[in-house]
């Protein structure tokens, strides 16, 4: 017997039984023909082996785009070479990278990670430079030998005038300031220590944390002068 004939069965069953079958049952046994006889016409015994087989278990989403072992191969190929080197240029996909991408790669540098994403992207980034560049690591209860590079008076005065011209747009939308934002990054933590005194902030905690409080600065005064504006040109001052 196929699921067609088994369907056109059932059918003759309901109407042979006719007002003996309560209504439930008969709208049952109709909805059951129904199913059977929209399916492919088959032995009944394929289609009970077909529906008894468990399906296939769905594949695991992989990241899109996203090879994280060569990023991280990448990036330590960059922190072997002598400082002075010319740097590869390594591609750094910061909007594809979620804060458990960033965190996998601080771990695999042995750097402590935080629970902010912003905060981590920026340890990373530091990351791309040579480890000759950031000076050797202390020892449990002593200090590195290596002192801190000079702070250069340009690299300053360059951050300075990056925050300032920021600010001063106000045709800037967030994202843009955060876009414009990315070249501050690039200064040691010297030197963000000075840029913060110079913009009236405290320049204390890491170098994640000091970029941190210099872009919420920034974005809380972008969202007050946004706010001043919606005023004005709803009162039409």
């Amino acid at each position: 017997m196929t699921t067609h004939q088994f369907a056109a069965f059932l059918n003759r069953l309901c109407d042979a039984f006719g007002e003996a079958l309560k209504d439930p049952n008969k709208k049952e046994f109709q909805a059951v023909a129904t199913v059977f006889g929209e399916v492919p016409d088959m032995p009944l015994r394929e289609f009970l082996r077909s529906v008894r087989t468990p399906a296939a278990p769905a594949p695991k989403k992989q990241d899109p785009g996203i090879d994280l072992q060569a990023l991280i191969a990448q990036i330590r190929a960059v922190r072997e070479l002598p400082a002075g080197s010319e740097l590869p240029r390594v591609e750094l996909p910061a909007e594809k990278l979620n804060n458990n991408h960033l965190r996998e790669i601080l771990k695999a540098f042995d750097e402590k990670t935080t629970s902010g994403t912003a905060a981590n992207l920026a340890k990373v980034r530091q990351l791309l430079r040579p480890a000759a560049v950031h000076g050797p690591r202390p020892e449990p209860g002593g200090q590195a030998s290596r002192p801190h590079p000079a702070i250069e008076p340009q690299a300053i005065e360059a951050g300075v005038a990056l925050f300032n011209a920021l600010l001063a747009d106000r045709n800037l939308s967030l994202s843009d300031v955060r876009a414009g934002f990315e070249p501050m990054h690039a200064h040691p933590k010297p030197v963000l220590e000075e840029i913060s005194r110079r913009i009236g902030l405290t320049p204390a905690g890491s170098q994640a944390d000091i970029l941190e409080r210099i872009l919420k600065a920034l974005e809380t005064i972008k969202l007050d002068q946004q706010r001043a504006d919606r005023i004005l040109a709803a009162t039409g001052s």
